[in-house]
């Protein structure tokens, strides 16, 4: 069955709500708020289109991005208590990494600080790549990935620039999609949520967005608090509703609201939630519902991140679940974006035609009444 832009858009709406519903304390007294609905009602009514914002994503990707092409994703998020990377972010990646090498045949290249480089490649072997050694060769062959850590904290901004300008124009990308990745405050300083001054743990990941977005290069955002590189988007937003957003613990006076900017900003309950949401969107604009991975291959990446080493607050120990939320809540979010695909893809045709065939039955009514009514009295 051939689907409108109207219909896709019925269903990204859904996706929409869906990977905001919030569940568990996660935001218990950092904020008087609904914060995700209200951050995502505001990336949304700013947007150009007001379109859903999984569908403005994925359809900037179906687009733009083609056979051969390549897309950088940034992610990687130390906690500054345990000093080791956590579970939101590398998981989502790997998931919308395999969207876009699966269904767009686009190589994923992905970006981040080195000590989290393990913890990525695992989550990507968990979504089934095999991680190349070699750039040439991850773009060459399908189910390659190359991980790589180009900036490192200690660069100032002229050598991360300049670092970066060079991988631009080697790589030319079609798209760079950051999962929970910093952002800094309007004083250039990066904080955690709880709004801690993390700027020794960041690399400078934002100035390659925004020199991306200079040369016309098609930028996405995925955050889940209003710190992360996107939520600049929707800054005014963050600095109202979230209680650290205008006022940190540094002394710097700006709080943990992001600046960074994107083109699309995806709005999540968790980031990786966000990315996944996209992953739904393209599979349902390309007609595809094998692109949506499933809850067997997310319990797969939860393992592996977590074997690596990764952290999942608030305890920091290294299990699998994500932000709070053990890890079947994840596996049946995922389970649901599948189905909710799935199940628009290949059940709508059906249902239409029993709808159809319903109308049709004029007499309906007289025959139930006839045949069914009671015959008592």
């Amino acid at each position: 069955m051939q689907f409108s832009e109207k219909d896709i858009k019925f269903a990204t709406d859904n996706i929409d709500r869906l990977i905001c519903a919030s569940i568990g304390s996660k935001f218990f007294r950092r904020t008087e708020y609904p914060l995700i609905h209200l951050l995502y009602e505001a990336a949304r009514k700013k947007s150009d289109t007001r379109d859903p914002l999984t569908y403005q994503a994925a359809k900037g990707l179906v687009d733009r991005v083609k056979l051969g092409d390549t897309v950088i994703f940034l992610t990687g998020w130390y906690l500054p208590m345990f000093m080791i990377g956590e579970t939101d972010g590398p998981p989502g990646v790997a998931g919308l990494a395999r969207a876009v090498n699966f269904g767009l045949e686009a190589t994923p290249i992905v970006f981040s600080e080195s000590g989290h480089l393990e913890i990525i490649r695992s989550s990507l072997r968990g979504a089934g790549f095999r991680i190349s050694n070699e750039l040439k060769e991850a773009q060459k062959i399908l189910c390659r990935a190359y991980v790589a850590a180009p900036l490192s904290p200690l660069m100032d901004e002229e050598r991360s620039k300049e670092i970066i300008n060079r991988w631009l124009d080697d790589l030319k990308p079609s798209a760079i999609i950051a999962v929970e990745k910093s952002s800094p405050n309007a004083a250039g300083l990066n904080h955690s949520l709880p709004g801690r001054d993390i700027t020794p743990l960041t690399g400078k990941y934002h100035l390659m967005v925004e020199e991306a977005k200079r040369r016309g290069i098609f930028t996405i955002g995925c955050g889940d608090g209003g710190n992360e590189i996107g939520m600049g988007n929707v800054q005014e937003e963050v600095r109202q509703y979230l209680a650290t957003g205008a006022k940190c613990y540094c002394g710097c006076g700006e709080g943990c609201a992001a600046t960074t900017k994107t083109d699309v900003l995806v709005v999540g309950f968790i980031s990786n939630w966000a990315a996944y949401g996209i992953e739904a969107a393209l599979a349902l604009l390309l007609n595809r519902p094998e692109i949506m991975h499933d809850g067997e291959i997310e319990e797969r990446v939860l393992q592996l991140t977590a074997n690596a080493g990764s952290a999942g607050p608030p305890y920091g120990f290294s299990e699998m679940g994500v932000d709070e939320l053990p890890a079947r809540f994840n596996i049946f979010l995922v389970e649901q974006l599948r189905y909710t695909v799935t199940d628009f893809l290949t059940q709508t045709e059906g249902r239409l035609k029993y709808m159809s065939r319903i109308k049709e039955l004029k007499d309906l009514d007289t025959w139930i009444k006839g045949e069914y009514a009671p015959k008592d009295g």
